[in-house]
């Protein structure tokens, strides 16, 4: 059998192309009964959309960017899972392209990655999605975009996120109800808009659980596990060392969980130790990790669902505050023992 197209579809339906195009895309504009006639044709013949010849019926690409600056590979892979998720369900392509915000060209790459592929739009995260440079080019060249968990919650463009802020606060103010009045925070990067919102929910749980406010109890970290190492070791060497650490993340807390191994520190018993992101190490640990389940690949499915409604031009309700991050108890904290 050839290869089948929408011609062939429009042909064998009677309809035009644009009419086929727009019930493959999903679009709006199709009287039902003729949007069921194409779609019996489309089962009948396992019609498979192609990229390129959609792109010939109509003035897209259905491409869509994905661009992140984070080492993390869990990060990264619930990323892909949930963009993809969304762009197979609505017949688009994606393309996945790792950036440096630090980079001095970045904005010339992105903007030959745009005009080499074609893409219709991008979802962009931390911390691209803060890069003012970056949102002045796309701007200006008419490109769509959503981002993901951005600093400023403004109405620049589109975005998603998970009150991290929220989530950071509930699991140190959990930690206090353990019993723990002196709780120490390797806290992330400083350029990440995660990490400040994490840090700012664990200041303020402190403060309104009136507990130690120590600034020698807040050491720095970059979202890995070597900082989780050396925060841990600085916190852990204080002559009133805390007795629960709450890391950024979990890279993180697996350095400091590491730490407290080589200093004998019985954990949870001598040290309660929480992370955040629930990746796949915070189950494999021993003892496994209480952490924060960060809905990552939820908050990239939605972006992307978010986008490609935009790009169809079709009303784009969503509440971003409706995402929630949950707290993970698991067998690394507990009640402070004297």
């Amino acid at each position: 059998m050839p290869n089948i197209t929408m011609q062939m579809i429009a042909e064998m339906t009677g309809v035009s192309l644009k009419t086929v195009s727009r019930v493959v895309n999903k679009e709006n504009g199709v009287r039902q009964a003729t949007r069921e006639k194409v779609e019996a044709v489309i089962r009948q013949l396992d019609y498979q959309p192609n990229p390129s010849a959609r792109g010939l019926a109509s003035s897209r690409s259905f491409l869509i960017a994905l661009l992140y600056d984070n080492p993390n590979s869990a990060y990264i892979i619930s990323l892909q899972n949930g963009a993809l998720a969304a762009c197979r369900e609505h017949n688009y392509g994606l393309l996945i392209d790792p950036c440096n915000h630090m980079d001095e060209n970045l904005v010339d790459e992105v903007r030959s990655l745009a005009r080499r592929s074609r893409m219709d739009g991008l979802l962009l995260t931390p911390p691209l999605c803060d890069t003012e440079s970056l949102l002045d080019m796309l701007d200006e060249r008419g490109l769509k975009y959503v981002r993901i968990s951005p600093l400023a919650h403004n109405d620049r463009s589109p975005f998603v996120y998970a009150d991290e802020f929220q989530a950071a606060y509930r699991m140190t103010e959990y930690l206090a109800s353990q019993g723990h009045t002196r709780i120490g925070m390797v806290r992330g990067p400083k350029h990440r808009s995660g990490a400040e919102m994490r840090l700012k929910g664990f200041k303020k749980a402190i403060e309104d659980h009136a507990l130690d406010l120590d600034p020698e109890l807040i050491v720095p970290g970059d979202f890995t596990f070597g900082s989780g190492d050396a925060g841990a070791r600085q916190l852990l060497r204080l002559a009133d060392r805390p007795t629960a650490i709450l890391a950024a993340n979990d890279d993180v807390a697996s350095g400091v969980l590491k730490v407290a191994q080589q200093m004998k520190l019985r954990v949870p018993y001598d040290l309660s130790v929480a992370g955040y992101d629930d990746a796949p190490v915070a189950r494999h640990l021993w003892p496994r990790l209480t952490t924060v389940h960060h809905p990552v690949e939820q908050l990239c499915k939605e972006a992307t669902e978010l986008l490609i409604r935009h790009l169809k031009n079709e009303p784009a309700e969503f509440d971003p505050d409706t995402i929630h991050s949950e707290l993970v108890i698991r067998e690394s904290t507990g009640p402070l023992v004297d």
